[in-house]
């Protein structure tokens, strides 16, 4: 064999080799990642009777009550744009009130902010009812379907509405205002997309 030819096979196996690599790599196992995401903007909403609701967004309470006093969150999504999520889990901290054992969760279709004093708000009619699990020092964990963080990341959506179902019951959960205590969205996926 020439030296020529020997160079010739030598930088075809190392292009097949290199080639091999990628491909591997692509195939791989793709690993989970967890999330924080911040919440960026929360408030509880006073529904009336005619449509219209009176928005509490600037305080340190997030007050909730049965369908007539429900919370709006909405959170930072830009860290998992591309994600594949398995799992979405909703932290909220109480502060007062006894604790629920479920709570109803919607995606808010309306855009709205913390300022507004008045907004034209309906309570979104497909909210799904998921289990509320107390955890140590007043926090609560609900385990929500990872579709609903998936719909915030891709922009369907201005956070998320939660409401509990038959309750007469005041609730005070601590808002973002409180910082150690602010609401916050918790997803495990795999990053299948472009960031």
């Amino acid at each position: 064999m020439s030296d020529e030819t020997a160079s010739t096979a030598s930088t075809i196996l190392i292009v097949r080799l290199a080639c091999v690599s990628v491909i591997l790599a692509a195939i791989s196992p793709l690993t989970a990642e967890t999330a924080r995401l911040e919440c960026t903007a929360d408030a509880w909403v006073a529904l009336a009777s005619h449509g219209s609701a009176k928005l509490n967004g600037l305080g340190r309470d997030l007050t909730l009550n049965g369908y007539k006093r429900v919370l709006l969150l909405n959170f930072r999504t830009t860290n998992i744009a591309g994600w594949k999520l398995q799992d979405a889990c909703l932290m909220l901290h109480l502060r007062s009130g006894k604790p629920p054992f479920r709570l109803d969760v919607g995606i808010q279709l309306e855009s709205w902010t913390e300022s507004e004093t008045m907004l034209h708000f309906a309570t979104p009619k497909r909210l799904l009812s998921f289990s509320a699990t107390a955890l140590p020092e007043g926090w609560f964990e609900v385990k929500l379907a990872p579709q609903f963080a998936e719909s915030l990341a891709a922009g369907r959506g201005f956070g998320l509405v939660v409401a509990e179902r038959g309750a007469s019951l005041e609730r005070v959960f601590d808002s973002r205002e409180t910082v150690q205590f602010a609401p916050y969205l918790v997803v495990d996926g795999i990053q299948i997309g472009m960031r």
